[in-house]
């Protein structure tokens, strides 16, 4: 049961992950990554602070602003509930439903503030995410490329200099020698334990 449940949590977080990455529907959403020499690959992507995402904040037949249509909570909820297990409940709460309720009611587009992003609408059906959080946002990362296997095995166990030339280099341009060194400094934040996150979550 709790095995399923793992790969339950896991499926959920990795999802979202290839969803930013690499599904583009837009042209613009070319921006949602930082694109890095993975291991052994050169197909891996890296989040970036802002992404977009193709979610409408109006209303498609009438075109009046609506941000709290149940397609559009449903999507941020979801990406919500990503973060609730990345967090290690760490982060204060923030009313989802009352925040777009309180931004329809003022017609407040830009910058609406949630739990672990800002969200801005715009008419042509795009979402504009900004993460508040760049650790966390770092740790997914980190738990995508992980599971994508554009990671070296030996990451986040191996210090900077006892690593290979090429597992350096994909370091280099996954996130740099030093933010490397915090991660291996704080691995038990950085690198995600889901069957413990069960217990935290449950």
């Amino acid at each position: 049961m709790s095995k399923e449940m793992t790969q339950g949590v896991e499926d959920t977080i990795l999802n979202l992950f290839e969803e930013f990455s690499h599904k583009h529907y837009y042209d613009e959403s070319s921006k949602n990554v930082h694109l890095y020499n993975g291991w052994k690959t050169n197909k891996s992507y890296k989040i970036n602070k802002k992404i977009i995402i193709p979610l409408n904040g109006y209303c498609s037949w009438l075109g009046h602003y609506s941000p709290t249509d149940y397609k559009v909570l449903e999507k941020l909820k979801d990406i919500e509930k990503v973060f609730n297990y990345l967090d290690n409940g760490l982060t204060e709460d923030i009313n989802i439903d009352e925040s777009l309720k309180l931004a329809k009611h003022y017609g407040e587009t830009k910058k609406i503030e949630l739990k672990y992003f800002y969200v801005t609408f715009y008419k042509k059906g795009t979402c504009h995410i900004e993460f508040k959080d760049k650790e966390m946002l770092k740790k997914f990362n980190i738990f995508g490329s992980q599971k994508k296997n554009w990671l070296p095995p030996s990451y986040g166990k191996v210090k900077y200099q006892d690593m290979t030339a090429e597992e350096k280099d994909v370091i280099n341009d996954f996130e740099g020698a030093q933010s490397y060194s915090d991660t291996v400094n704080n691995a038990s934040y950085y690198i995600l334990d889901t069957s413990k996150l069960l217990l935290l979550t449950s």
